[in-house]
């Protein structure tokens, strides 16, 4: 039986002004801490579980201060205003654990499940404000969220079946929601998966070494479709991704001749789809000028490499 007690007290003065008039001060304590207690059930199985308590201190977006005299109307000034400072963030975490470990099989088998509450939860979002002409102004603010939650599982296997033959494989279950938040544009997100939390993600991996010179490695990786921002619909679809790479090593030198993606893969990695930014429609129709669309940035498709190292 193993017992870890950790304790913090922290107190932060920030004062904020500026030409615009606006003054913030804040003076705030905030307590952490965590408590966790292991047990050596036998020689196989070790069970955990811990309790601790975090914090995010609050602050100014100043993206959004330098925008405010620049807005066009007195109703975008005031949605500024609104997300001029965002509070402080908490953050209760509560973990169980299993380790397990077969010797004579070679097999090492961790999971933990784990429990968040947050409250006043720190959200990265965007305004989005029209320009005279029908372009858009895109603002980053941060600001926050009554209360949230994150509970899910994560699981990982490792099996060596002889010295020169490994595989492994992990498996992660996550449910990320709001309780209540109502974000800068008056929308109601009770209830709705938090963005970058895929409900799912997997991944597997076979590490063989046929010859002390020569090794094999095959990787694959997926996960499930999930939103890129809490203030639009815009996200990446659920993807399998395959990466390989065959190495020789001799001495110093090492080369690996690799394949990502090799499947070809479409993969989205982040995207925006509130705002309008393309003016080409305008000469179809002037109605479609800088129409309101989703924008994506990709990952890199089915890719092929040489790497040459040498270690002095």
């Amino acid at each position: 039986f193993e017992a870890q007690v950790g304790a913090r007290y922290e107190v932060r003065e920030a004062d904020y002004s500026d030409n615009a008039q606006l003054q913030n001060s804040t003076d705030d304590g905030f307590t952490s801490g965590k408590l966790a207690l292991q047990w050596q059930l036998n020689d196989t199985h070790r069970v955990y579980v811990a309790v601790s308590r975090g914090y995010r201190a609050g602050g100014v977006n100043s993206a959004v201060l330098a925008s405010i005299a620049t807005a066009p109307t007195s109703s975008e000034r005031q949605r500024l205003q609104q997300q001029q400072v965002f509070d402080a963030e908490t953050l209760w975490n509560t973990e169980l654990g299993l380790r397990s470990f077969w010797p004579e099989l070679g097999v090492t088998w961790m999971t933990t499940v784990f429990v968040m509450d947050r409250t006043d939860q720190q959200v990265k979002g965007s305004l989005v404000l029209p320009r005279a002409d029908g372009s858009t102004q895109f603002i980053d603010y941060i600001n926050n969220a009554a209360e949230s939650y994150n509970r899910g599982l994560e699981s990982e296997l490792r099996w060596t079946l002889q010295p020169s033959l490994t595989l492994t494989g992990s498996v992660g279950i996550l449910n990320a929601k709001f309780d209540r938040y109502i974000n800068a544009d008056g929308r109601d997100l009770a209830g709705r998966d938090q963005a970058q939390a895929p409900r799912f993600q997997y991944a597997a991996s076979v590490h063989w070494q046929p010859a002390p010179q020569w090794t094999i490695t095959v990787d694959l990786e997926a996960r499930d479709g999930h939103y890129f921002s809490d203030r639009h619909e815009t996200g990446s679809d659920r993807f399998e991704r395959v990466n390989t790479s065959l190495t020789y090593a001799m001495n110093q030198w090492r080369l690996v001749a690799w394949a990502k993606n090799l499947t070809d893969q479409t993969i989205a990695v982040r995207g925006f789809g509130s705002f309008g930014n393309d003016p080409r429609g305008c000469l179809v129709d002037l109605s479609q000028c800088y129409a309101t669309e989703s924008y994506y940035q990709f990952d890199a498709p089915r890719t092929f490499g040489v790497s040459v190292d040498y270690t002095f």
